[in-house]
């Protein structure tokens, strides 16, 4: 049976911000959380736009994610949906346009490029804190 909306539950999420300073010192922060009554989609959204507020100063960003909805919309949709009051190429409201507009908000000031590497560095670090978690919350 085919679903028409997508699947809603508890969700799991991670990032992980390496900043460098103009020494070449490394600071890494990371932040794990969950949402209650939360799609895939939405999860990914809140994750990006809740690293992005972290960021105190315009810089350059490279995101790992395996969200293909994420990287693809940003990249691809994003600069029209503003463009055209939230509407999409059907004339209809994006979909999770809140998240999409908090995103909007914290990355204008930031070069933002998306890496294509599923398997980024912190990837098994991340997967093995966030299924902790899940066995925690179980």
């Amino acid at each position: 049976m085919a679903r028409k909306y997508p699947a809603r539950g508890k969700g799991y999420y991670g990032y992980r911000l390496e900043t460098a300073t103009k020494s070449g010192q490394l600071h890494v922060r990371e932040h794990f959380d969950t949402e209650e009554d939360i799609t895939a989609n939405q999860l990914a959204l809140v994750a990006m736009y809740r690293a992005f507020e972290e960021l105190k100063k315009p810089c350059e960003v490279e995101v790992y994610t395996d969200s293909l909805y994420l990287r693809s919309n940003f990249i691809g949709n994003l600069q029209n949906w503003t463009l055209n009051s939230w509407l999409n190429a059907k004339g209809e409201q994006v979909a999770n346009k809140e998240l999409w507009r908090r995103l909007d908000e914290v990355t204008r000031q930031h070069l933002v490029r998306f890496e294509t590497a599923y398997d980024y560095p912190a990837r098994a670090a991340m997967t093995e804190k966030v299924l902790k978690m899940k066995m925690a919350n179980a």
